[in-house]
């Protein structure tokens, strides 16, 4: 849901995709809770909790990139402009 109302400029959209990253990213890999003894398990989860925090990242630089206008709004403006 998030994706498609990102996809659509929507901030909401981004603030979902935020949330459930954030949320999953926090709570499936936790390095810092890996035994210590395992290293190569704790640079796994290292890995994948860099890669969540890469792609929220991601959606706050395209957020931020973005004018929150939904395209529904600016389609007429732009057949407007077009047309002039």
């Amino acid at each position: 849901m998030g994706g498609v109302l990102m996809v659509m400029n929507h901030h909401f959209g981004g603030f979902l995709l935020m949330l459930y990253l954030l949320s999953t990213t926090a709570l499936n890999y936790q390095f810092w809770a890996v035994d210590a003894e395992k290293t190569a398990e704790q640079i796994e989860v290292l890995g994948r909790f860099l890669q969540g925090v890469g792609l929220m990242g991601g959606v706050v630089a395209f957020m931020a990139t973005t004018d929150g206008v939904p395209l529904r709004v600016k389609r007429p403006q732009l057949h407007k402009q077009h047309a002039e």
